[in-house]
């Protein structure tokens, strides 16, 4: 058995409606979905080829360049802000930390200082913080939303806004080679 593809993200609405579990809404049924399968759907995805699962997937992820996450109550800066959005049960957000650590200590041209940060978490603002800390992540402001409010349905997210609050970068699941410099490139280029 082959390890995940490093592109995954962990979708926990499209799993739980994919699986189609018809009145079955116990603690049991939710942490086997969010465990689990989260992490057998991205061997399947990556074993067997299964595309249109992962285009299915995709297409939840509603919050894309152009639009306004100002709006959506999250605090922006006017020199530009990153979002990154974690679950602390995601285990593809603990993967990606020591990436996501380097993203928030990018210098933005305009100050020379790293951007301001904000993480948003499903969790309560404390627990987020806790995670945060443990895994050596500085940002901001630490807010607690549910990821639907915010047009958001997979972790690990990261998203670059403007000084108007418009999404300029996003970048979706686990972190590849290419992900620090990519978000250096955008953050240049703001």
């Amino acid at each position: 058995m082959s390890t995940p593809s490093k592109h995954t993200s962990f979708n926990y609405t499209s799993m739980k409606a994919s699986m189609r579990l018809p009145a079955l809404r116990s603690w049991i049924a939710d942490a086997l979905i969010a465990g689990s399968f989260c992490i057998a759907l991205g061997w399947v995805v990556t074993e067997l080829g299964l595309t249109a699962v992962a285009r299915r997937a995709s297409h939840l992820h509603s919050v894309s360049v152009g639009d306004a996450f100002v709006r959506q109550g999250i605090p922006t800066d006017p020199s530009g802000t990153l979002v990154l959005v974690l679950d602390t049960m995601c285990p593809y957000c603990s993967e990606g930390a020591p990436a996501y650590r380097k993203a928030l200590e990018i210098p933005s041209p305009l100050t020379n200082h790293p951007l301001k940060s904000v993480a948003v978490c499903p969790q309560k603002v404390e627990t987020c913080a806790a995670y945060l800390r443990s895994y050596g992540l500085s940002v901001n402001v630490v807010v607690s939303r549910p990821l639907s409010a915010i047009k958001v349905n997979s972790t690990p997210a990261l998203f670059l806004l403007n000084q108007e609050g418009s999404v300029v970068g996003s970048w979706l699941g686990l972190p590849n080679q290419s992900f620090e410099m990519n978000v250096r490139s955008r953050i240049r280029n703001m």
